[in-house]
């Protein structure tokens, strides 16, 4: 049974129609539809905003900035997300080669004086 069949009838025929009925409980504590739907999706908002595979663009079109791009791949090895190997990646973001060069320098740079700070 499909999730939109499930949201869209009554608790009642949901646990009908399986034969292990798995809305029993709410069903039988009176957990209307409508609440069971927003915590459901209150539950799956919550999951997809803690999954580290979200915080993570899988496409250039996800990208709001090449500093993100960058933050993504400081060794400078962009791969895939350089199709013309030109050296800028994701180039709805990042513009120049220039750009590019200075996020990469002033990231290593950053990383310098975080392990001198350690030290």
């Amino acid at each position: 049974m499909s999730l939109t069949s499930v949201l869209t009838k009554s608790l009642p025929e949901v646990a009908m129609t399986h034969k292990k009925p798995r809305f029993f409980l709410a069903v039988k504590h009176g957990v209307n539809k409508k609440k069971m739907t927003k915590h459901f999706l209150s539950l799956l908002l919550a999951v997809l905003l803690l999954s580290p595979e979200v915080s993570a663009a899988k496409y250039c079109k996800y990208y709001r900035s090449c500093a993100e791009v960058i933050a993504d791949y400081p060794d400078g090895k962009f791969g895939k997300r350089d199709g013309d190997n030109d050296g800028i990646p994701c180039e709805n973001v990042c513009r120049s080669r220039q750009q590019v060069q200075d996020l990469l320098n002033q990231m290593a740079r950053s990383k310098k004086s975080k392990s001198g700070k350690n030290q």
